[in-house]
């Protein structure tokens, strides 16, 4: 009896074993007929490459190093523009040669008139009929047609500058943040003299003379609120505007007479002149789109900027006021 029962348990414990080793092997057969590696610890997938963007701040920015010297082919207009900022008044026209600005014919001075008891309209007629019968004059004697009276800006200029102390920390610090050269920041000079309500008789508004229409690509205008009065809003649209052309233009000389002549201009003259060379388009390039204001938005850049560096030479002491906190 006992006997039997070792014998059960014997057979038991073999197939048991037998039934082990089969189990065993056919899971040998599975691995080789479809292994299974060992999952391995999934890296961190690359960030995604996005598309270079068209307008940036703080990041992927531009080049900023640019002197902005004057070139020596630009002397000429620069030096007019100097005397237009810093030896003239807003009560004398300098008359001279509207292509070649070395020619200058005489200076009308319209102070006595202008502190007089007449109307505004009166002056106004007045300085109108002297400036005809100035270049009828000259234009008799010299056998020449094209000759433009400017008045000067010098007082205007010295105000800009006490203004100026207010704002331009803050605006070099926002062309900074959009990779535009701080020194473009003096372009205010040239486009209003820090005028805030100033408009054109064409409808360019602000201290960055914006036209409404390039405007409302960057800020709010509408009949309830035209953000081109705002100093610091107008100042980001400028510097977008300004890394806008630079991009597609490729320098800041040509980006910054892009923003008067428009980036359209100055991509036809490059066309045209097969050159970027600023110099050389102002020199060259004609059209009824870049007549002598677009010629001379450069140098009159140049000029405001030299003058605004050397202020004390030109202004002695200069009344500034503190920046806004």
């Amino acid at each position: 009896m006992n006997n039997s029962r070792f014998l059960k348990c014997l057979l038991i414990l073999a197939i048991a074993i037998g039934l082990h080793t089969t189990l065993r092997g056919l899971s040998s057969a599975l691995k080789e007929s479809n292994p299974v590696s060992t999952p391995a610890i999934e890296e961190p997938l690359p960030a995604p490459t996005l598309p270079r963007k068209q307008v940036v701040f703080f990041d992927d920015l531009p080049p900023m190093t640019s002197s902005f010297s004057i070139p020596e082919e630009l002397k000429i207009p620069v030096d007019f523009w100097v005397k237009v900022y810093s030896q003239y008044t807003t009560h004398q026209a300098i008359l001279h040669d509207s292509e070649n600005l070395a020619l200058q014919y005489g200076v009308l001075d319209f102070t006595a008139v202008d502190n007089s008891a007449l109307s505004d309209e009166q002056k106004k007629e007045f300085r109108e009929k002297k400036i005809i019968d100035a270049k009828e004059k000259f234009q008799s004697e010299k056998g020449t047609e094209g000759i433009r009276a400017q008045f000067g800006l010098k007082d205007r200029f010295e105000e800009g500058l006490r203004i100026s102390e207010k704002y331009l920390p803050h605006f070099e610090r926002i062309f900074e943040g959009y990779g535009v050269p701080s020194e473009i920041t003096r372009l205010v000079f040239v486009e209003s003299l820090f005028q805030q309500k100033s408009m054109s008789k064409v409808g360019a508004a602000g201290l960055w003379q914006f036209m409404p229409s390039t405007a409302k690509l960057y800020i709010t205008v509408n009949r309830l609120v035209d953000e081109r009065y705002d100093p610091f809003k107008a100042t980001h649209a400028a510097a977008r505007l300004l890394l806008k052309n630079y991009q597609l233009l490729g320098s800041w000389p040509l980006a910054i007479n892009a923003y008067n002549s428009g980036p359209g201009n100055m991509q036809k003259a490059i066309e045209r002149l097969g050159t970027h060379d600023i110099t050389k388009i102002i020199r060259d390039y004609r059209s009824s789109s870049y007549a002598f204001a677009s010629r001379n938005f450069y140098p009159s850049f140049l000029a405001a900027k030299h003058v605004y560096d050397n202020q004390k030479k030109y202004f002695g002491h200069t009344t500034t006021e503190e920046p806004f906190q």
